[in-house]
């Protein structure tokens, strides 16, 4: 079993996680800008330091600077390097030196993908390989030339891979060296029933998926089983999304195509489609999202995926009650601090865990982060694969209700509230306008909304 962190964090460069201005204050509180980038990277770290550890930790949106579809593949920039490198010492730190980071691409316009893993029990197996052009190199397809990651400052990428042979028992690059290898984010194909088979897809300056792969170690040195990641960050335009999620992806011969026999296969993602949606006429109805279906409903022709995140279908048409309250245990995406409510008033009373935080200032825009998941033949899923939010505001699992309104997920894997302040409950406190500018404060809210819109997600495969 492994355990893989998704997390979407919001705009993340160098400056959320090591800004050196002491001589500035963090906006909405009395620290430094020094002090407060500092802090963030804690609560990231926090996140790391779940029991069990995460295995793999996978973060988007990590800015970089973009000139052109032919910048896909290459190194992500100097800013955006620099804190992912400062998060990868942050994990040795906390979790020992045996953590690495596969290079950080661009996957899209303007934002690139890092994945960091323990090379303990996992060995990094691509797909693709590193020219060894320096910084200005594209990751290309095997059989191509091979060579070593830039070595010299601002893109000195010593140590961050191990330097050792890929094991008997890995879909590919046996024997090949793991620090040469490479992420993949370019040349992926029409499967073979699509009208443009073979064809290479055409993702235009939208992100790619961003596909690396691992062998999980056996004792004796080999490999037992092979994972398959591909980390998605859909379009922002909803309509967009939608169609990202439902017809491309399906349409990706790299994802869809059958599993190897020891193979686990995952799509993490946030997906900027509402797990959850509205009917017209009955806009508190919650139903399951069918833009969700084609990966799971074997559309493609090839075996199904399972959904991580999954409301039960027998709510579908018979919504619980309260149908905020349900909403809330599938939240992964929240609202700014100034929108933010942690209160209940006469009129608006607001319900765990969700309470009013949950969403985005425009829509109803609150579940969108999830996990695909795909088994080989020669695997068995674990039982429970311990799918949970982590969610700093209330703390995870979801343990306050008892019997949370139509069966909601609740989640197993423990989670700490970073909101001191907040009293959590079944039915939020009544409103005050000292405990709103108080929980809204960089202390509680404040600090956690300023490193990220979304919540980080962890599952068992």
């Amino acid at each position: 079993m492994k355990r893989i962190l998704f997390w979407n964090i919001e705009n993340f460069s160098v400056n959320k996680v090591a800004d050196p201005r002491t001589n500035k204050l963090q906006k909405g509180s009395a620290i430094s800008l020094q002090t407060a980038s500092q802090q963030r990277l804690n609560y990231i770290l926090q996140h790391a330091q779940i029991n069990p550890a995460p295995d793999i930790i996978v973060i988007v949106e990590i800015e970089t600077a973009w000139y052109g579809v032919a910048d896909r593949g290459r190194l992500v920039g100097q800013n955006g390097l620099a804190g992912c490198q400062a998060v990868l010492g942050g994990l040795r730190n906390a979790l020992g030196a045996t953590w690495m980071m596969v290079p950080p691409l661009r996957a899209g316009k303007k934002e690139a993908v890092a994945v960091f893993y323990n090379s303990t029990n996992l060995v990094f197996t691509g797909p693709y390989v590193w020219p060894g052009t320096g910084a200005n190199g594209v990751a290309v397809a095997p059989g191509g030339a091979i060579g070593n990651y830039p070595t010299v400052a601002p893109y000195n990428l010593t140590g961050v891979l191990p330097h050792r042979q890929v094991p008997n028992g890995a879909l590919q690059h046996v024997g090949s060296w793991e620090d040469r290898l490479a992420a993949r984010t370019t040349d992926f194909t029409y499967p073979q029933n699509h009208m443009n088979a073979g064809d290479t897809v055409d993702f235009g300056t939208r992100r790619a998926p961003y596909m690396v792969c691992f062998g999980e170690l056996a004792v004796n040195g080999t490999i037992n089983r092979n994972i398959t990641l591909f980390a998605v960050h859909s379009p922002a335009s909803r309509d967009v999304a939608r169609e990202f999620l439902s017809v491309t992806l399906p349409n990706v011969t790299e994802i869809v195509e059958g599993n190897e026999n020891n193979e686990v296969r995952i799509i993490a993602g946030d997906f900027n489609v509402n797990l959850l949606h509205g009917a017209s006429n009955q806009p508190d109805f919650l139903h399951f999202n069918e833009a969700y279906e084609p990966l799971i409903n074997d559309d493609p022709g090839e075996p199904a995926f399972q959904l991580g995140l999954l409301p039960n279908p027998q709510y579908d048409n018979n919504p619980p009650n309260p149908p905020q309250g349900y909403a809330g245990f599938f939240a992964t995406h929240v609202k700014g601090s100034r929108s933010a409510s942690f209160l209940s008033t006469m009129g608006a009373p607001a319900y765990y865990p969700g309470y009013g935080y949950i969403g985005a200032e425009v829509g109803n825009y609150f579940a969108i982060d999830n996990f695909f998941l795909r088994y080989g033949d020669q695997v068995d899923p674990p039982d429970p694969d311990n799918m949970t939010v982590l969610n700093g505001v209330v703390g995870s699992p979801y343990t306050v209700i008892n019997a949370p309104p139509g069966a909601a997920p609740k989640g197993t894997v423990a989670f700490a509230s970073v909101m001191p302040a907040l009293v959590v409950a079944a039915q939020a406190p009544q409103f005050t306008v000292a405990q709103k500018s108080r929980l809204r404060g960089w202390n509680n809210y404040g600090r956690l909304r300023s490193t990220s819109d979304h919540f980080a997600i962890v599952i068992d495969v």
